[in-house]
């Protein structure tokens, strides 16, 4: 990117995401009234309906107030609306306030000297000396603090700036584990309302295909719980990708773990006392089954492997209960009943 020696200053912004991504991306206050006016970057199709901008002058007293409204459109992550202002004053010391629609002050522009400079309120360094040349951000990035006023770039209204590159960051990826399922959870900088996740799983490493697609909705968190995995260890990424097709973000890969539930039976029951009973897993896990009489009083402990059979000899005819443990966690417990 060609560099400029510029005077540059940051903006003075509250912390929000929401301000983040919706911004004055550009001002004019030089040329003629009928061309006159302000552009709000925001991501692709995000409905401005309900902000406002605040002018105020030198001494700090509100000139106007501009409501603004439309969608902003375009192929891409991030696009730009134009609002003409005609009374928009021809001064470098003034104040320009974004509003979201709750009443919050989203972003303060000071240019010049301005009362409003006071209380850490920072002035952005540039005033628009030339009135084909309006006070504009470059740089590249995603959110507001990402860029720098400039004040020698031709204006170009309604549309994103020279200079001006947006590049989504990769999302942030993360896996839980909840009930031996697996959950990939991820995130972005900033809500996206533009493109879609794509997510990723490998068997080997090595080899990604994709198990899931979801349409960026205007959040930044999302999750996909996994419910076709088997038991066995795999590798997850998420890619976002714009609806255009120009841009493409990849996430770093996450391991996750799947153990295989057991799952163990107990049969026949009722189970005679001078026939065997069964206790069968479907692994081949280390297991433990611990028989207690109507009292709680423990009476056989069996350790097994998958399988095992098992004679209720010197338990008598009544009713017992089982709990059946891996790894001192209870898999199963119930009822055994021993008849003549």
């Amino acid at each position: 990117m060609k560099r400029y020696n510029l005077i540059l200053a940051t903006i003075m912004l509250a912390v929000s995401s929401y301000a983040q991504n919706i911004f004055i991306n550009e001002i004019d206050y030089k040329s003629s009234k009928s061309t006159r006016g302000l552009e709000v970057a925001a991501p692709t199709n995000t409905d401005l309906q309900g902000w406002e901008v605040e002018f105020y002058d030198a001494a700090g007293n509100l000139y106007h107030t501009e409501k603004l409204n439309g969608k902003v459109q375009g192929s891409g992550t991030y696009n730009a609306i134009w609002y003409p202002v005609a009374e928009l004053h021809d001064q470098n010391d003034q104040s320009i306030w974004l509003n979201a629609p709750d009443g919050s002050t989203k972003q303060q522009i000071n240019i010049g000297n301005t009362s409003n400079n006071s209380n850490n309120k920072v002035n952005i360094g540039v005033v628009q000396v030339d009135s084909t040349k309006g006070l504009q951000l470059i740089g590249t990035g995603l959110t507001m603090l990402d860029f720098l006023w400039t004040n020698v770039q031709l204006s170009s209204k309604g549309g994103i700036n020279l200079n001006q590159i947006f590049i989504v960051p990769s999302p942030v990826i993360s896996t839980t584990n909840t009930n031996n399922t697996i959950i990939i959870n991820w995130a972005t900088k900033t809500p996206l309302n533009n493109g879609n996740f794509y997510v990723e799983r490998s068997d080997n490493g090595t080899d990604f295909y994709e198990v899931a697609a979801y349409t960026a909705n205007g959040n930044n968190e999302y999750a996909f719980t996994d419910n076709d995995a088997q038991k066995g260890q795999y590798q997850y990424r998420v890619t976002w990708e714009s609806n255009d097709f120009t841009q493409m973000a990849t996430s770093e890969e996450v391991t996750a773990t799947l153990l295989q539930l057991a799952e163990v039976s107990v049969y026949p029951n009722p189970v005679r006392a001078n026939s065997n009973f069964t206790i069968q897993s479907n692994t081949q896990d280390e297991m433990k089954i611990v028989i207690f009489d109507a009292l709680g009083k423990q009476v056989r402990v069996i350790s097994f492997n998958g399988m095992t059979n098992v004679t209720p000899n010197n338990m008598g005819a009544g009713t017992y209960f089982y709990k059946i443990f891996s790894n001192e966690t209870v898999l199963k417990s119930g009822k055994l009943v021993v008849t003549n």
